[in-house]
């Protein structure tokens, strides 16, 4: 039997990004997920003085959304368990304002726009 993905693989991805040095990676706070499909991500770029954290958000490309979103992007089996869980990834800051807002499966189609996922569930007993 596959082993089911978890919303916990959006916080190990992260966290390898972190020990990579990314400074987006680096600023999460906390990654939770909740029953309605939503994942969170929550991050204090405090430890960056306000310029300098604004031109690595620019450098980097892409917003912050899009960036704490890429492995809902990919087209493997794992990616697509995601989406099914999640239909949602939010960025909030540590005061819980809404940085962004991120539908899934749009993004998985914008990233990837010919790829046609299997339904996954639709095949369990």
């Amino acid at each position: 039997m596959t082993e089911l993905i978890s919303p916990a693989a959006v916080r190990d991805w992260n966290a390898e990004r972190a020990k990579a040095g990314v400074a987006r990676a680096k600023v999460v706070t906390d990654v939770t997920y909740d029953e309605a499909g939503i994942v969170t991500v929550t991050i204090d770029p405090s430890c960056y003085d306000r310029d300098t954290w604004q031109w690595l958000k620019d450098e980097a490309g892409g917003t912050l959304g899009e960036f704490y979103a890429t492995p809902f992007g990919w087209t493997d089996n794992e990616s697509t368990q995601l989406r099914e869980m999640v239909t949602e990834l939010c960025v909030v800051s540590a005061d819980g304002a809404i940085l962004e807002t991120v539908d899934t499966a749009a993004y998985q189609r914008k990233k990837n726009p010919n790829f046609r996922p299997v339904n996954l569930t639709s095949n369990r007993s």
